[in-house]
């Protein structure tokens, strides 16, 4: 570490690269797999007169071989004390020219950088030091860091998850590792690493809408898994549809698109109308619709063949207290209780009550589901052994045991329709749950004003949507993030000539932000502004070398311009071509230039890796 260099000061530790991690941990949790916002601001480098970069590099001459070296590190130091950022840099720089192998001033070096948001070149020097002393945690977590700052995810989780192998209890990494795992799609692995930080940092309100997100895009994930129908087990049984229509049918209940979600229950009791799951669904559409005599009717008509049906005996505890019927409530909650103990299954909604939520400890909510599935019996078989594990995961998140639901949910693979429906049914509990914990801790969050905006998006109602985006940017003064999503919203409408500015504000900001680089790109490319797009696309692609659209739009924008040349070397240089478009691209360009072997050599590496849903057409 730092004290094996003599003259880099223990005094270092002052703040040292810790207090830089409280300041990353900010930036990852409010702006979550977009960017770190902006560290302590340090004062802009200032402009030399004219003339003067030949006096800088003399002064720089002169202080490197007349200045003692201690006295430089100690300059630096202080520079960088004193937030002086550019001139620490300067002098860090300095000492490398005469010491260019000495691990602990390239650390200081790396360190600055990344606080300037210098990511290419703190990934340059930090992946030097890493090198130099592999078991060098700040080198290994700011490196970690730099790399997810510039969207190269991929990279960054093998030295967080070293990082973390050697600091089990830091709370510093997670959430970087957390976001980058999202940012991979490996939701599951993103929700267990939120669980984590959470136990740790109870406090944080971004880490529970975070951990949300990741149930969120779970559940979507099992959604497009009923669509596919991949399984045969789903072939076998026909009914992959139905239940990717009832899961329609609760999105569009939760966004209140009430004539959506009716249309979609009558295809889905059309093509099974026996199928007590669509009448259960229809019984709390009526309810959500505020057709309270209706849904008690298909409660009861679904208790009629299924006396122990416990949503069913919900619904009618709803319906109870909807009505105010104090009779009928009583009677239902009767009824429920009666069952309840051998019936733990799957629950709608929280009958109109608050449940308490444990994101910690789950003990006492292990030992009580335990008991209760002591008294029913499961089929000795793998089907068997995903219904207890999926009746456990509902009787742990009923509990508002959250990780010791969330471990039981992701110990199976469901596979048939029907483990897959409900196995999403308690991802949107477990995400409402964690969306209402970052609401509890902190009421005006942008985060949640962002959400309130897709939410209002996706019923339409654009008016809304735009103002709790405006009001995302008042509550996190204008960070990078909530830009970001306000561009996305603006182009997504067809605005995008307003979405231009935000990301330009980002910019400013954050020049080296891969993705806002790529979106401004986008947005100028929907405008026609072709040749002001290039060098943002240039950006992007010298950032994340892996951003494989940003290069195919690179190399398509060039090929526009007539600059097919350069076109071909940007796509020859990709390091990956994961699905074969771009050599796709590539054959077409070496067609058009004659090179024939060379085309048909790129089109039969695409025909071997385009995805199957392609060849299939």
């Amino acid at each position: 570490m730092r004290d094996r260099i003599p003259f880099v000061r223990k005094r270092r530790a002052r703040k040292g690269w810790r207090s830089r991690v409280g300041t990353l941990l900010v930036a990852v949790l409010a702006a979550a797999s977009v960017i770190p916002p902006a560290r302590s601001q340090a004062p802009a480098q200032p402009t030399l007169p004219a003339g003067s970069r030949e006096a800088a590099r003399a002064k720089d001459a002169v202080e490197t071989n007349a200045v003692p070296i201690e006295e430089l590190v100690a300059r630096a130091e202080t520079a960088e004390q004193a937030n002086d950022l550019p001139e620490a840099a300067r002098l860090y720089e300095r000492i490398l020219e005469q010491r260019p192998d000495w691990a602990a001033v390239k650390l200081n070096l790396g360190l600055v950088y990344h606080s300037q948001q210098r990511y290419p070149e703190a990934v340059r020097i930090l992946s030097q030091v890493v090198e130099q002393d592999p078991e060098l945690r700040s080198a290994m977590l700011f490196l970690g860091a730099s790399y997810y700052s510039l969207d190269r995810y991929a990279e960054a989780v093998p030295l967080l998850e070293r990082y973390l192998s050697l600091e089990p209890a830091s709370d510093e990494a997670r959430p970087f590792l957390a976001a980058s795992y999202y940012a991979l799609n490996e939701y599951q692995a993103s929700a267990l690493q939120y669980l984590r930080q959470i136990s740790l940092t109870p406090g944080n309100a971004a880490l529970y809408f975070h951990l949300g997100e990741a149930y969120s895009a779970m559940a979507a994930v099992l959604v497009r898994r009923l669509e596919d129908g991949s399984s045969d087990s789903e072939v076998a049984s026909g009914n992959s549809g139905y239940y990717r229509i009832l899961a329609d049918v609760q999105q569009s209940l939760d966004e209140k698109k009430y004539a959506l979600a009716e249309s979609r229950l009558g295809e889905a009791l059309a093509l099974d109308p026996e199928n007590s799951e669509g009448r259960l669904a229809y019984g709390y559409y009526r309810l959500a619709n505020g057709d309270l005599a209706a849904a008690k009717t298909d409660f009861e008509a679904i208790l009629g063949n299924e006396p122990g049906h416990c949503r069913a005996l919900q619904g009618l505890v709803d319906v109870g207290m909807g009505l105010q019927d104090q009779a009928g409530l009583a009677e239902a909650v009767r009824r429920l209780l009666a069952v309840w103990p051998a019936c733990l299954t799957f629950t709608v909604k929280d009958s109109g009550q608050e449940l308490q939520t444990d994101f910690s400890g789950s003990d006492a909510a292990r030992t009580k589901c335990r008991q209760t599935m002591a008294k029913r019996s499961f089929p000795a078989n793998t089907a068997g052994r995903v219904e207890r594990t999926l009746v456990m995961a509902s009787c742990l998140e009923i509990q508002g045991a959250v990780p010791a639901a969330t471990a039981a949910l992701l110990s199976i693979l469901p596979e048939s329709p029907r483990d897959r429906y409900l196995s999403f049914q308690i991802l949107l509990r477990l995400a409402q749950r964690a969306y209402r914990q970052s609401a509890r801790l902190k009421p005006n969050s942008p985060l949640l004003a962002g959400l309130r905006a897709r939410e209002f998006e996706r019923q339409g109602n654009l008016e809304s949507a735009d103002a709790a985006h405006r009001n995302a940017l008042l509550a996190a003064g204008s960070d990078p993030r909530s830009l970001m999503a306000y561009a996305r919203f603006k182009a997504r409408i067809g605005r995008a000539d307003e979405a231009a500015p935000l990301l330009e504000q980002v910019l400013q900001a954050s020049p080296h932000h891969p993705r806002a680089n790529a979106l401004l790109a986008d947005v100028f490319l929907s405008l026609d502004r072709t040749a002001d797009a290039i060098p943002l696309l240039r950006r992007a692609v010298r950032l994340n070398p892996g951003d494989e659209p940003s290069r195919r739009k690179l190399a398509t924008a060039l090929d526009e311009s007539g600059q097919i040349d350069e076109a071909i070397l940007v796509l020859e240089s990709a390091p990956a071509d994961s699905d074969g478009q771009i050599h796709f691209l590539l054959g077409n360009m070496y067609r058009r230039k004659g090179e024939r072997q060379k085309a048909i050599d790129a089109l039969r590496v695409y025909q071997q890796r385009r995805r199957p849903s392609e060849s299939s057409q």
